[in-house]
């Protein structure tokens, strides 16, 4: 019901999506309700005041409730759209278009055990073409964004924002004080550029003299790489086998790795948790295993799946989404996600 009140208050049709993935990201606690707290921590860019936020707050607050839902959200921000109105409305039908392709794909080759390997091989084209494409408008964007953020900063320099927070993230009741620090946004956007240029330093230090090569040519050297080790592999006192491995009789290794943030640790492990007790139970898995290293915020997960196609199903549950949604504001960059298939072989092999 107030699903349908929130629908007929907001103007935006088109792109509604965006904005309610905007408020479940600043929803911290999932109550349906922004405080002044959770607002400050998402919406802090390191140019507005604490009181500039505070005001901001209180002007979308239209129900003065002193709480934000998600029909003030989105009618606020549809007020100001501008031009990128057609760019979210795009970012919306793009969204439905990628996930019917991809389930699309998922089930033909699911239901067609006789697709070939050239029909694998272009639908592997089309999603690693479609990605290179989306990460290539990402660009502009990213570079729009650090520009206008620069100009603020140098019209108004000021000390970076800090939020005060509970010191324990988990346990609010039990932290005796408040701790300072940098809101997510900001944090995220400072470390970007950290690594950013930390990657510039690397390319500058090891590259020639002349000229840096280009992604496209470390690609091809990578390729060309690939290509001699899958023809002939051999070395001492390793035997160099040729077998007849099909999908059929193959398992398949994820790896994932997480870097967390060091406050939100303990939510990040109570959420893993009920990540792995879950997974557990499900069809397909055949092993998981989880390892953290010492003094460090790096925490790897290992699935063996029975199958590709066991796995793939398997990010389509709620157990998956649930622990993905829960992830995104405790992690300091983006979930890394490798997959490797392993012949079954290997693993009687391991058991006798």
């Amino acid at each position: 019901m107030q699903n349908l009140e929130d629908e007929k208050k907001c103007p935006v049709k088109k792109g509604r999506s965006v904005w309610e993935d905007v408020f479940k990201r600043a929803d911290k606690d999932d109550d349906g309700a922004i405080n002044l707290e959770h607002f400050c921590s998402f919406f802090a860019d390191g140019v507005l005041s604490c009181e500039d936020l505070d005001v901001l707050f209180h002007e979308i607050d239209s129900h003065n409730t002193n709480n934000i839902d998600t029909s003030e959200l989105c009618e606020y921000f549809s007020q100001h759209l501008g031009a990128f109105g057609e760019v979210f409305a795009a970012i919306e039908d793009m969204n439905h278009a990628v996930t019917s392709a991809l389930q699309r794909t998922f089930e033909e080759n699911k239901e067609n055990k006789d697709v070939s390997m050239m029909e694998k091989f272009v639908s592997r084209f089309l999603i690693q073409e479609a990605n290179y494409q989306i990460s290539a408008i990402a660009q502009p964007l990213i570079s729009a964004s650090d520009h206008f953020e620069a100009e603020a900063r140098k019209n108004r320099p000021q000390p970076p924002l800090t939020v005060d927070i509970p010191a324990d993230p988990v346990s609010p009741g039990l932290s005796s004080g408040a701790t300072p620090v940098t809101p997510g946004r900001v944090k995220r956007r400072e470390r970007r550029a950290m690594l950013h240029s930390q990657s510039s330093q690397q390319e500058l230090c090891s590259a020639p003299a002349a000229s840096i090569p280009g992604l496209a040519q470390q690609v091809d050297r990578l390729q060309k790489l690939l290509s001699k080790l899958e023809n002939k592999v051999s070395f001492n006192n390793i035997q160099d086998e040729t077998v007849d491995i099909t999908e059929e009789n193959l398992c398949l290794l994820v790896q994932r790795s997480f870097n967390v943030d060091e406050r939100s640790m303990p939510e990040f492990r109570s959420s893993l948790k009920t990540y792995v007790e879950g997974i557990i139970g499900s069809t397909g898995i055949l092993h998981i295993n989880v390892r953290s290293y010492k003094d460090s915020n790096f925490i790897m997960v290992y699935e063996l799946w029975e199958s590709k196609n066991a796995w793939s199903s398997f990010l389509r549950s709620e157990l998956h989404k649930g622990f993905q949604h829960s992830n995104i504001e405790v992690l300091e960059e983006p979930e890394s996600c490798v997959t490797m298939p392993i012949p079954v072989s290997w693993l009687a092999k391991q058991e006798t």
